[in-house]
């Protein structure tokens, strides 16, 4: 009852009710206060995982490969299908889903936000007969998916003003990644992994970690000034013959001075072995063949092409098959779509030509 009150009054006074953005319940919130980091100690998010080249080009693959597909919207026809051009959900699907957007620019934002955080979402602007107008893309941070108790889902929508407002699942394009958990939170064992070879890539190779050389001196060197003028004697000897090594002139020590060259230990050496392995890890993570993000280490020329087709058919057709339920009809069959695969000589079942593919584009249908 108070709780109630305190609401009324702060909404007489002009504030708006103070509602979570994530609630307790979303895995999400692990991320937001850095609960549960990796074994390996460094945080792995969305940004910092794109650091890593193998993530950064397995996302960019599937990202952009989903983007570069042209999706067409198709009727019905008396057993066949044919182009509905002149459908309002066609411009949508094929073109420009705004002014500022096209069609396949916006596929690949969605699958790059379901790949990064768990799922793309879009929003659906209609006229006021129902039909589809434009559709926006909204901030993955920005939504939270809820579900009504006969488990029909609706979405919570929070703007730059933090005013909230709820919208239908028929005017929601949701783009969900497998277990609708990001690839990167599911692997961050492996990304922050490979964080940390590559930190310690940078740091032995750009600030030195491992000296050129070692000069020992078999006596010792005094303390003070004395022992001060010594060594910059000896750097100085140093330098001036780093600057006539390329003539071939002998390096020449005096006072039974020893020159110790310093090499990689082998446990160095197999540094590189361990980068290999975690880039071919991190293909696992988001089911991409290893040579698909340039680890060639393994490819043939057999291999490279058959691992190419073993890309399209589990990797990226479930992320079309979630494109293609992202625009499924709830209510009717009357209209068929899907995207154009007749480029793709490896895509595996592909329908006959005269034959319907899935039905899809409910969000493109008007609203009833």
């Amino acid at each position: 009852m108070f709780r109630e009150l305190a609401g009324s009054v702060r909404k007489s006074l002009g504030f708006g009710l103070v509602q979570k953005a994530i609630p307790l319940s979303d895995l999400s919130i692990v991320d937001l206060f850095g609960a549960l980091p990796p074994a390996s100690g460094v945080s792995v998010t969305a940004h910092t995982a794109l650091r890593v080249p193998a993530v950064l080009h397995a996302v960019r693959l599937i990202a952009e490969t989903v983007g570069s597909l042209p999706c067409k919207l198709y009727r019905d026809a008396n057993g066949s299908k044919e182009a509905a051009k002149d459908h309002a959900g066609n411009r949508l699907a094929h073109n420009r889903v705004n002014g500022w957007t096209s069609a396949g620019h916006l596929r690949t934002l969605l699958t790059t936000d379901a790949l990064l955080h768990g799922a793309g979402y879009a929003h659906v602007v209609r006229t006021g007969d129902g039909r589809p107008y434009e559709i926006n893309r909204l901030q993955p941070g920005t939504v939270q998916r809820r579900f009504k108790d006969d488990g029909e889902p609706y979405y919570i929508v929070t703007d730059a003003n933090r005013v909230q407002r709820r919208l239908s699942f028929r005017d929601v394009l949701y783009v969900p990644a497998f277990a609708d958990m990001s690839p990167v939170q599911l692997g961050k064992e492996a990304i922050g992994v490979s964080m940390l070879l590559e930190g310690y890539a940078a740091q032995f190779f750009g600030s030195g970690a491992l000296p050129r050389a070692i000069i020992r001196d078999p006596n010792k060197i005094p303390e003070g000034e004395q022992g001060a003028k010594t060594l910059g004697n000896i750097l100085k000897s140093w330098r001036r013959w780093r600057q006539h090594a390329e003539n071939g002139d002998p390096l020449i020590l005096d006072g039974g001075r020893e020159y110790l060259p310093q090499t990689m230990k082998s446990t160095d050496a197999q540094f590189l072995e361990h980068r290999l392995e975690q880039v071919r890890e991190i293909a696992r993570v988001f089911g991409v063949p290893p040579t698909m993000i340039f680890e060639l280490s393994r490819g043939t020329w057999s291999n490279t092409e058959q691992m190419a087709a073993s890309f399209l058919q589990l990797c990226l057709r479930p992320w079309l098959d979630r494109w293609q339920d992202a625009y499924l009809p709830p209510d009717t069959l009357r209209r068929y779509g899907g995207h154009d695969r007749s480029g793709q000589s490896a895509w595996p079942h592909r329908p006959a030509r005269n034959s319907p593919s899935r039905p899809q584009l409910c969000r493109l249908q008007r609203s009833e």
